[in-house]
C-alpha cells in the first residue's frame, strides 16, 4: 500500500493485489477491505459536506445502565398500536425535561419545592409554635 499525500488532509493511496490480500488475510471481510486500485482521500471538511447537519437530530450511539422497571414501562409503551420505538419515547422524554430545565431558571430546593409552604399561613403558624414550644423546653432545662 502506498500513501502520497497531495495537500493537507488530502492525498492517494494505491492498492496492490498483494495489499488486497494481505488485508483480506487479517480482516476475513471482503466488503471491509479496499479493493486493488487508487483511491483519493480527504480528511475533515464535515461541515461542508454535511451543511444541513444539526445535533438535534443526529443520533449518538451511547451505552447506559437503566432500572428494569424503567425499561419494561418504556418496552410496553412501544407494543401499543402506532407508538414510537421504546429508544425513541425515552429519547423525547428526556428532550422535554432538558428543554423544560432551560426554560426556566434553576431554583433551589427551597424557592422550588417548598415555596407554596412558605406562603401557607397555616405552615407558619405550626413552625412557630414548634418554636415557642421548642424554647420553653430549652428554659426549662436552664433553669
Amino acid at each position: 500500500m502506498r500513501v502520497k499525500k497531495t495537500g493537507k488532509g488530502k492525498g492517494i493511496v494505491d492498492i496492490t493485489q498483494a495489499d488486497y490480500r494481505a488485508q483480506l488475510a487479517r480482516i476475513k471481510d471482503e466488503d471491509a477491505v479496499l479493493k486493488p486500485g487508487r483511491y483519493r482521500y480527504e480528511r475533515g471538511g464535515f461541515k461542508r459536506r454535511h451543511p444541513d447537519y444539526a445535533p438535534q437530530t443526529s443520533k449518538v450511539k451511547i451505552s447506559i445502565l437503566l432500572d428494569a422497571d424503567v425499561l419494561a414501562y418504556f418496552r410496553a409503551r412501544a407494543e401499543r398500536p402506532h407508538a414510537a420505538p421504546y429508544q425513541t419515547q425515552i429519547n423525547q422524554e428526556l428532550r422535554q425535561l432538558m428543554e423544560r430545565d432551560q426554560r426556566q431558571p434553576a431554583k433551589s430546593a427551597v424557592a422550588g419545592d417548598y415555596a407554596g409552604l412558605l406562603d401557607d399561613p397555616a405552615f407558619i403558624a405550626a413552625v412557630a409554635e414548634r418554636v415557642e414550644a421548642q424554647r420553653k423546653k430549652v428554659r426549662r432545662k436552664a433553669a
